[in-house]
């Protein structure tokens, strides 16, 4: 996925959805994105089955483990569950856009900076020696 969202993103061509579709990008991209879309909810599936099962058990600890003074930590997967289940309904698919962010968009945004960043970097060959003098004197020769 990380590739094709790369290969889309260095050939400003395929970044109209029409021209990406028309080249064949989708059809890739789609396949992909069904994938992970798939093993999130496959994930939430089996994590609120676990979660169910184990609901009855948890809160019979929790009143021993606030009096003693322990604090369970929960997993986010695992809040979103309980917030969907206690506070407001939210369906399977809000819980996997919530996953996604969390787990995908740093990742993707970080990707795509440094992409852009060595992108223009090797558009702009003046400005190349300065950032070399500063990479050097930020971390040295090795």
């Amino acid at each position: 996925m990380v590739s094709i969202v790369q290969q889309r993103q260095a050939r400003p061509w395929l970044q109209p959805d029409f021209l990406f579709k028309l080249f064949g990008g989708a059809k890739k991209h789609d396949a992909c994105l069904k994938i992970l879309h798939q093993t999130a909810y496959k994930a939430i599936r089996e994590r609120r089955r676990d979660h169910m099962k184990t609901k009855l058990s948890v809160n019979d600890k929790k009143k021993d483990e606030e009096e003693i003074g322990n604090k369970k930590r929960l997993a986010f997967l695992d809040l979103l569950l309980e917030y969907a289940e206690n506070e407001e309904p939210l369906s399977d698919e809000d819980i996997r856009e919530e996953v996604d962010t969390f787990m995908f968009e740093g990742h993707d945004t970080t990707a795509a900076a440094i992409n852009w960043s060595l992108y223009l970097l090797g558009c702009n060959p003046k400005i190349q020696p300065p950032v070399e003098r500063l990479r050097l004197n930020v971390l040295g020769c090795n």
